[in-house]
């Protein structure tokens, strides 16, 4: 791909290679001149590079956990993980400040009765919530945080529209169950005898220890990209033939392009 003057060399952007890179303009250098066009490294820590190391998300199939329990409603993504965690753009890490102000105290020492720091709770995979979990600003920190503490499913009344989005992206489960069917899940888990839930996506099933099952809807389109582990990032690569063959297309329709 050729957009002018200064060469950068071969770029990958995760497995689709764009070849050699120019950026400047066309023009020859006049006779005489010594200018040559600047060759360029693409170093490692740049975006391109990073592009490269690309988030791979885990395909969700059936998960079986411990469920917590957050009575809470309103919980924002300034309490899901506070400003000051947002300076990075790593999506690891960030399951230290979840829920931190709730977790932590003015001195950095943890709250022993939070529940995501008693047993069973600290290995909790799905998280069981009151109305409006996730409404604030829209960062995507917020399902990053859940996601690397080790969440994999969230279970609410309701959602707020970014933050429901952004977890379907990220490989998180979000499912909206009616207010008795939360409280029960909730009474069930604070109990710590029905901590252990199963979810299983393709049959769309929540699964007690006591046998006892719940329905849940999804929409087919983000059901199949957790199923298959797709992003949009994914999502785009499933085209790259198509990509590939307009390229081809153009590039003979219009060479100088």
């Amino acid at each position: 791909m050729t957009l002018g003057g200064v060469t950068l060399g071969s770029v990958t952007l995760g497995n689709v290679t764009l070849g050699s890179v120019t950026l400047g303009g066309n023009a020859t250098p006049k006779p005489g001149s010594s200018a040559e066009p600047r060759q360029w490294k693409v170093a490692p820590e740049s975006s391109i590079w990073l592009a490269e190391q690309r988030f791979i998300m885990e395909k969700f199939t059936t998960l079986t956990g411990i469920a917590a329990h957050l009575p809470m409603i309103n919980v924002d993504t300034d309490m899901i993980i506070p400003k000051q965690y947002l300076k990075t753009i790593k999506r690891t890490g960030l399951g230290e400040g979840l829920f931190a102000e709730l977790r932590y105290d003015e001195n950095g020492t943890k709250d022993p009765d939070f529940v995501l720091h008693q047993e069973p709770y600290t290995n909790a995979q799905i998280l069981i919530a009151g109305e409006n979990f996730g409404c604030g600003s829209s960062r995507e920190h917020a399902p990053w945080a859940l996601l690397d503490f080790g969440f994999r499913c969230i279970i609410a009344p309701s959602f707020a529209d970014i933050f429901y989005n952004n977890c379907f992206k990220n490989g998180i489960l979000p499912i909206v169950l009616p207010r008795n069917e939360i409280d029960k899940l909730i009474d069930d888990a604070a109990r710590g005898d029905n901590a252990r839930l199963t979810i299983d996506l393709e049959a769309q099933e929540i699964s007690g220890p006591d046998g006892g099952k719940i329905h849940f809807d999804v929409d087919p389109h983000r059901k199949r990209c957790l199923i298959e582990g797709l992003d949009d990032i994914g999502l785009t690569m499933e085209k790259a033939p198509h990509i590939e063959a307009y390229e081809q297309k153009t590039s003979l329709a219009r060479p100088w392009a």
